[in-house]
């Protein structure tokens, strides 16, 4: 019988609870988290190419280029007109894209301040810490 003490199942308990907030959140934005996921990548550096996303999403250039032809076609991405040779897989988000990541932004951030509200400042940036060093101790 496992530990009913032992921080793995604990963790994994927190992270799927959270997942499932934010999937919630993301849903009643009309995004899933994989398309969140590909807006805030394409809007942290202005533009990405499709192999690029790939890469930063840990997913097959497919599953990228499937994600990409979905907000391409409601219009939250698009790919620049004259991109040039070797270039014509770059994107960047829209008017659309750029507000929709904004309100999925906000609303992530609202699931984690009902964290920290719920902890408090001082125990939530502890939280914090610990799981940083929680982190630091497995990547050795």
């Amino acid at each position: 019988m496992p530990d009913p003490n032992a921080i793995g199942p604990r963790l994994r308990s927190v992270a799927a609870t959270y997942r499932s907030a934010i999937d919630r959140g993301l849903r009643q934005r009309g995004l899933t988290l994989s398309q969140y996921q590909v807006l805030a990548a394409i809007g942290e550096d202005g533009l990405a190419s499709n192999a690029d996303l790939a890469r930063a999403m840990s997913i097959t250039p497919q599953s990228a280029h499937e994600l990409l032809l979905v907000l391409v076609g409601r219009e939250l991405v698009e790919r620049p007109e004259g991109a040039g040779p070797g270039r014509a897989g770059v994107i960047r988000l829209t008017r659309a894209g750029r507000r929709a990541l904004a309100s999925a932004d906000a609303r992530v951030a609202a699931i984690d301040a009902r964290i920290t509200d719920t902890l408090g400042e001082g125990p939530a940036r502890r939280l914090l810490e610990m799981l940083a060093l929680a982190e630091s101790a497995l990547e050795r």
